[in-house]
C-alpha cells in the first residue's frame, strides 16, 4: 500500500518554520545578547563566524566581484579608525581599546547581516529590502510586546534573568522594560532606525505590497513607537523622521511620482483609533502600567499638565551641553583625543548609567572626540557616510531609506553614542537583482536592475 502525502499541507507547514527560524536569526542578529553559560560570547559573535563563512565561500566562487570593492573600502575607513584609537592610546596611555578594534566590529556585524540575508533568501527564494523590512519590524514588534511580557510575569522573567546576561539586576532597579538582547538606547537607536525602514517601504509606490504585510508593517510601527519608547525614548528620533518625511512627500508633488504617502497615512490614522484608546485603558487599568506611559511619554503628559514640554532627560542633555567639563575644549583633545571612551577603571563597553562615562556625558560626538579626536569622527562619520552611498547607488527607488538612516544616525548622536550601522550592514547585503522583483512589472524600474 502506497503512503500518501498530501503536500498541499506539508509545504506551507514547512514554511511557516523557515520563518519562524528566519525570525529568530533577525533578532540574534540584531539584538545579539551573551548567555550566561557563555560568558564574552554574543549571539551576534555566532552568526558571524557561520555568515562570514559563508561569504567568503560565495564569493570566492562568483566571477562577479559583487561589492568587492565596496566592501574594500569600507574596510579602510574602518582599519583608520582603529588605527586613530590605538594612536589616541598609545599617545594618552590608556588601555581603553572601545574602537581600537572596530575593523573587527564591523565585519562582525556584516558576516551576521550576510546569514540573516541568507537566511531570508533560504526561506522565500529571495531576499528584498521589503522582505528584509518585513522581519526587522515583526522582530522590534515581538521584542516590544516580549518586553512587555516580562515585566508582568514574573516566572518569565525569572525564567530569562536566568539565561540572558544584560545586566538585568540595573535595568529592574530603575523599572525600565526589557526583552531579549533589547534595552536601553542601543535599543531605542534599532528602534528608531527600524521606523525609517517601515515608513520607506510603506511609501514606495514601486514595491508591491500585499495588505497583509500593510498591515503588519503598520501594527509594527505603532508598537515600536508606543513601547519602543518606553523601553528607551531614543526612538522617538525615528518617529519624527518617519512622519517628518510623510509629511514632505505628501506636500511635493515631485514626490508623489515615486511615493504613495497615503499607503502609510491612512491605514495608520485608522490603526490609531484603535491603538490610542487601548492605550489609554492601559494607562488606567494599574500603577505599573501608568509609570511605563508617562515615562516613555512624559513630555506629552507635561505638555497638559503644565502647558510646556518639560522632559527630566532633555534636561539633563541640555545642561551637559552647557557644562564646561563635559564639552571638548582643548585643541589637543579635539586634534586626538584623551584616550578614553568610559571612565578609567571601567569596562570601555559598558552601556549603563551615564556617569560611568568618561567626563559623565554620554554624548555621541562628545564622547568619540574625546576618545579619538575629530579626526577619528571624521572617519566613523566618512564610513557611515559611504555605507549610505553603496545602498544609494544600489537601490534607486529606496535611496530615502538609506538617507533616512543616515540622518538618524547622525541625530541619535546628539544624544547618545549608539550606532545603527547593522540596519545599513543587513540592507546592503541584500541583491539589487532579486530585489527588483519585488517591484511592480508596470513600472520602468526593472531598468536598474544590475545597478550595483
Amino acid at each position: 500500500m502506497e503512503l500518501y502525502i498530501d503536500r498541499s499541507v506539508a509545504v506551507p507547514s514547512l514554511k511557516w518554520v523557515k520563518v519562524a527560524i528566519t525570525l529568530v536569526v533577525v533578532s540574534l542578529f540584531l539584538f545579539p545578547f551573551e548567555l550566561m553559560a557563555l560568558p564574552g560570547i554574543n549571539t551576534k559573535m555566532m552568526l558571524a563566524v557561520v555568515g562570514l563563512a559563508l561569504y567568503t565561500l560565495l564569493n570566492a566562487s562568483s566571477r562577479t566581484g559583487r561589492l568587492s570593492l565596496d566592501m574594500t573600502i569600507l574596510s579602510t575607513l574602518a582599519f583608520l579608525m582603529s588605527l586613530m584609537a590605538w594612536v589616541s592610546m598609545v599617545y594618552n596611555n590608556t588601555d581603553d581599546r572601545a574602537f581600537a578594534s572596530y575593523l573587527f566590529s564591523m565585519w562582525t556585524w556584516i558576516g551576521a547581516a550576510y546569514l540573516a540575508v541568507m537566511s531570508i533568501r533560504w526561506t522565500h527564494g529571495h531576499a528584498s529590502l521589503r522582505l528584509v523590512a518585513l522581519y526587522l519590524a515583526s522582530v522590534c514588534a515581538a521584542q516590544c510586546l516580549l518586553a512587555l511580557w516580562i515585566f508582568n510575569d514574573e516566572a518569565l522573567k525569572t525564567l530569562v534573568d536566568s539565561i540572558v546576561s544584560q545586566d538585568q539586576e540595573f535595568l529592574t532597579r530603575i523599572h525600565r522594560l526589557y526583552g531579549i538582547g533589547a534595552w536601553l538606547d542601543p535599543t531605542g537607536a534599532r528602534f528608531a532606525g527600524v521606523l525609517t525602514i517601515i515608513t520607506v517601504v510603506l511609501t514606495t509606490s514601486k514595491i508591491r505590497l500585499t495588505n497583509g504585510e500593510i498591515s503588519l508593517l503598520i501594527f509594527s510601527f505603532i508598537t515600536i513607537a508606543i513601547v519602543g519608547n518606553i523601553i528607551a525614548r531614543t526612538t522617538t528620533v525615528g518617529l519624527i523622521i518617519s512622519l517628518a518625511y510623510v509629511v514632505i512627500i505628501a506636500l511635493i508633488p515631485a514626490l508623489r511620482r515615486v511615493s504613495s504617502p497615503g499607503r502609510f497615512s491612512k491605514p495608520l490614522l485608522l490603526a490609531l483609533l484603535i491603538i490610542v484608546p487601548a492605550t489609554v485603558g492601559l494607562y488606567l487599568s494599574n500603577r505599573e502600567s501608568e509609570k511605563l506611559i508617562r515615562y516613555g511619554f512624559e513630555g506629552f503628559f507635561s505638555l497638559v499638565e503644565k502647558g510646556t514640554w518639560d522632559v527630566e532627560s532633555n534636561n539633563d542633555l541640555l545642561r551637559t551641553y552647557q557644562n564646561e567639563e563635559k564639552v571638548p575644549t582643548e585643541t589637543k583633545t579635539f586634534l586626538i583625543g584623551d584616550g578614553y571612551f568610559a571612565r578609567p577603571q571601567l569596562n570601555p563597553y559598558y552601556m549603563g548609567r551615564s556617569y560611568d562615562y568618561y567626563k559623565g556625558t554620554d554624548i555621541g560626538y562628545f564622547r568619540y572626540i574625546f576618545y579619538f579626536g575629530a579626526p577619528g569622527l571624521l572617519l566613523y562619520l566618512g564610513l557611515l557616510y559611504y555605507a549610505m552611498r553603496i545602498g544609494w547607488r544600489r537601490f534607486p527607488n529606496e535611496r530615502a531609506m538609506f538617507l533616512l538612516l543616515f540622518l538618524a544616525s547622525l541625530v541619535i548622536f546628539f544624544k547618545v553614542s549608539t550606532e545603527i550601522f547593522m540596519l545599513t550592514a543587513i540592507l546592503i547585503m541584500v541583491d539589487a537583482d532579486e530585489n527588483s522583483l519585488d517591484y511592480y512589472p508596470d513600472e520602468d524600474t526593472l531598468l536598474h536592475r544590475g545597478n550595483v
